[in-house]
């Protein structure tokens, strides 16, 4: 008995928190949901709008990231116990405290980040002094760079809050939003604390991971099957195509992707270059409606065949977030490379045809 009253006394003691907001009075009587990331996004309290404010209060240990949503718009916010935060749905966060304003930097630091990316690909993109492929080299060299920096820069802010909800929010949103290889992700995973490590969707994240680590370079294609995934409406399978004693480069992209679009010239270059009796291409229209996917294959003459309609089941079998994603599979179905790109797919693909 003694030992459990010292050890109650050693826990972090209970807090009162707030979390209050103002919106347009239009929103009265309508309800705002607090779910908890911990919990899978469960909710767990709710809070009704009179005279265009709202508020949470109630007591707890320690700190934890919460989702708050309105209707169609939502934040995510970090609740202390000792904090009275206010919540700023245009900001997707709020204020009142530092762990917040750190999070909130950290949102604004990664919407800049992505938004002088497009700005350079879009000036790249109009520079006619140079030809596709050396934009394309000029692309690599420079993201390559600010991705180096970028990445610096949060795990410096992982390292300074590797134990609280702040740093979970950080480490969790960069992961999902940054296409980063196995090794990328282990040395940003090292700097994890107990409480990062036990965070919901950082576990998720490490699941997900995983599967990346299962398809690999080495590894034996994971085949998957999509209903009505050939032209005719039949049903179309990865190994239709992998495993059947060519090189094959499967393209995952979609007609709405301009990145992806911006790939298929250097796609287009190795088709025309190594087609024939070792090497074929295929496309796999992923997020995207049959029709709109064939749309685009006739605008953009795309020659190889293509499998639609596929959605999210291949990112689910090969562990990706992003588009475009092209892997090279070898004539047995091992997996050659995952993540190609530009000059790198004819490169690969040479290399591979001449050995």
């Amino acid at each position: 008995m003694a030992c459990a009253v010292a050890l109650m006394g050693c826990a972090p003691r209970m807090k009162s928190y707030t979390v209050r907001g103002e919106v347009d009075a239009s929103h009265d009587g309508a309800m705002v949901y607090m779910s908890d990331y911990h919990l899978q996004g469960e909710v767990v309290d709710s809070a009704l709008v009179e005279n265009g404010q709202f508020c949470f209060s109630g007591k707890m240990r320690g700190d934890s990231l919460y989702r708050l949503e309105l209707g169609r718009v939502s934040a995510n916010v970090i609740v202390e116990g000792g904090e009275d935060v206010v919540v700023d749905f245009e900001r997707r966060g709020a204020t009142g405290s530092e762990k917040n304003r750190i999070k909130n930097d950290y949102d604004a630091a990664e919407d800049a980040y992505f938004n002088e990316n497009a700005q350079l690909r879009a000036r790249l993109a109009a520079d006619t002094t140079l030809s596709e492929e050396e934009q394309q080299a000029k692309r690599v060299a420079i993201f390559t760079q600010r991705r180096t920096e970028r990445m610096e820069q949060v795990k410096e802010l992982i390292r300074q809050n590797s134990n609280n909800a702040t740093g979970a929010y950080i480490m969790w949103t960069y992961l999902v939003t940054n296409h980063l290889s196995p090794e990328e992700f282990d040395a940003i995973y090292a700097l994890a604390g107990d409480y990062l490590r036990g965070f919901s969707p950082i576990q998720k994240c490490v699941e997900e991971m995983e599967v990346i680590k299962r398809t690999s370079p080495g590894m034996m294609f994971t085949d998957f099957a999509i209903e009505g995934g050939n032209p005719d409406g039949s049903t179309a399978k990865l190994s239709d195509y992998v495993g059947r004693g060519k090189y094959v480069l499967v393209d995952f992209w979609a007609s709405w992707c301009v990145p992806c679009r911006e790939e298929i010239p250097f796609i287009r270059k190795a088709w025309n270059a190594f087609r024939g009796e070792r090497f074929e291409v295929v496309g796999v229209a992923v997020r995207d409606a049959p029709k709109a996917t064939q749309r685009a294959i006739e605008e953009l003459h795309l020659p190889w065949p293509q499998i639609l309609n596929a959605q999210r089941i291949p990112s689910e079998v090969y562990g990706f977030n992003g588009i475009p994603f092209l892997m090279l599979f070898g004539p047995d179905g091992t997996i050659i490379e995952r993540g190609l790109r530009g000059e790198q797919i004819y490169e690969t693909i040479q290399e591979v045809l001449a050995e």
